[in-house]
């Protein structure tokens, strides 16, 4: 849901009834954390597959330039920055969508009289359903485009009586929202059914975000998340908690009392993501840095680990992160404790403890350390930032020290990182802290001044794969 359609709506949502419904209808209001497996189909596009969506232009009497708009939705790989190549990258290839482009259906003005000039909201979406009634209807009879060849991967996979994922672009950008709406539209065409519709004006940024909708992702905007597509920032990836939620992170735990050595890549190049603590409330660390789709700049603001403190225990019943107060929502990125007010952490930052418990955190105690929000000691740090990069296949990577909650009346446990990164090659594998690292892994780099007696090893070495390939060419 676009920003100031948001803050309306918020408004007006304490006065608003919920129109009657099915009881096993969604409820729009509680949509946007359903990040459960059981509603895929219904609620929420699959987040993962070999989709195919249907992109549907809309008009109520004018032309708001869908023509030069419609190349957003090439699904060629090598067609740059578009809707699919987006979601790819944030998926790390696990969400493939092949999108049609269905011609313009047309309506002489707003054909309804209970949603006056077409103005979409979360009050006003039930209302709207025979709209998108006579849209489906128009589709099958006028262009012959069916639902059955729009449903290609459901929950296991495999198709399952429901649409992959459904696109309505109008060119009014306050109309954009992203609900489920069955069974109130009930829309079934050779035994498929449209669930769940996100609706934009002609921003590509809005795409992204309303779709991010149907796929599970939360609104992230009303406590100004710098760092993410569903918050206040137009041209980044989707934030980490999002992403982990969606099965689109390699996510590596940190137990609890121990200290790990953690080799960290870009996560949207395939390096892990680390989460410091259990559900309810724990940490993930990313290492964020900037990208290119095509000619298309992604996460620029960004280079270094972002640290996000997470409380699921606050899902709230109302859409987004309404009820949140700021210094306390389900996601916060934290501060680098500096008084900068920056929250990217580079070398030199440090994520630390607090020395002793202290109060809960509050509108008039916002600490930087890493308690609870009750404000006892957690224990959990990330400290010894270094970077990880000159001469290396992976590029603006970064080596930290991270340290999980302290179990009680325990020290942390020094431990070798549990797996390697997805993708990419550490600078210098992973290490037990405090033990001399083997001769293979000592520097920097291979070949890096810090390195051991390269010199001597790659001459011998040299010699070696010189009579291997004689051999091998015979």
């Amino acid at each position: 849901m676009t920003r100031l359609s948001a803050l309306l709506a918020l408004g007006c949502l304490a006065a608003a009834a919920v129109p009657a419904r099915a009881d096993d209808a969604p409820n729009p209001f509680e949509y946007a954390d359903q990040f459960h497996s059981d509603a895929i189909g219904p609620n929420r596009a699959p987040p993962t597959g070999h989709l195919r969506v249907l992109v549907v232009p809309v008009s109520f009497g004018k032309d708001p330039g869908f023509a030069d708009f419609l190349d957003f939705f090439d699904p060629r790989e090598d067609a740059g920055y578009t809707f699919s190549n987006f979601y790819r990258r944030q998926s790390g290839g696990l969400l493939d969508m092949d999108t049609v482009v269905a011609d313009v259906v047309e309506f002489d003005g707003c054909p309804s009289t209970t949603v006056p000039d077409c103005a979409f909201s979360v009050q006003t979406i039930f209302e709207a359903a025979p709209i998108f009634e006579e849209v489906f209807r128009r589709l099958r009879e006028e262009q012959g485009i069916r639902l059955g060849d729009f449903d290609r991967s459901g929950q296991d996979g495999v198709p399952d009586g429901w649409a992959d994922g459904v696109i309505v672009l109008i060119g009014e950008w306050e109309r954009a929202i992203a609900p489920p709406i069955y069974p109130v539209l009930e829309v079934v065409d050779q035994g498929v059914q449209v669930g769940s519709i996100a609706i934009s004006d002609l921003d590509r940024e809005t795409v992204l975000h309303e779709f991010g909708h149907n796929l599970g992702a939360a609104d992230q905007y009303l406590w100004s998340h710098p760092y993410s597509l569903m918050g206040i920032c137009d041209d980044c990836s989707l934030d980490v908690h999002s992403r982990v939620k969606l099965g689109w992170a390699d996510v590596v735990d940190v137990p609890t009392g121990t200290e790990l050595s953690a080799f960290m890549a870009p996560a949207l190049d395939g390096g892990s993501v680390y989460r410091l603590g259990e559900p309810p409330e724990y940490w993930l660390v990313e290492n964020r840095q900037p990208y290119l789709i095509g000619d298309k700049a992604v996460d620029a603001a960004t280079g270094g680990l972002i640290v996000v403190h997470v409380d699921e225990s606050l899902s709230p019943p109302v859409f987004g992160q309404a009820n949140y107060p700021s210094w306390h929502p389900m996601t916060r990125v934290v501060d680098v404790p500096d008084g900068s007010k920056r929250r990217i952490f580079v070398p030199g930052d440090a994520f630390l403890p607090a020395a002793a418990d202290h109060g809960p955190r509050s509108a008039e105690d916002r600490w930087l350390d890493s308690a609870w929000y009750d404000g006892s000691r957690s224990g959990v740090s990330v400290a010894d930032l270094q970077p990880e990069s000159s001469g290396c296949e992976t590029p603006d990577s970064i080596r930290a020290t991270l340290t999980g909650p302290n179990a009680v009346g325990s020290t942390p446990t020094r431990s070798r990182e549990p797996s390697p990164v997805a993708v990419g090659t550490p600078c210098s594998p992973e290490q037990p802290i405090d033990e001399t690292p083997p001769l293979a892994s000592l520097g920097a780099c291979q070949g890096s001044p810090d390195a051991a007696p390269w010199p001597l090893l790659l001459a011998l070495a040299a010699l070696f794969v010189a009579a291997t390939r004689r051999r091998a060419r015979a």
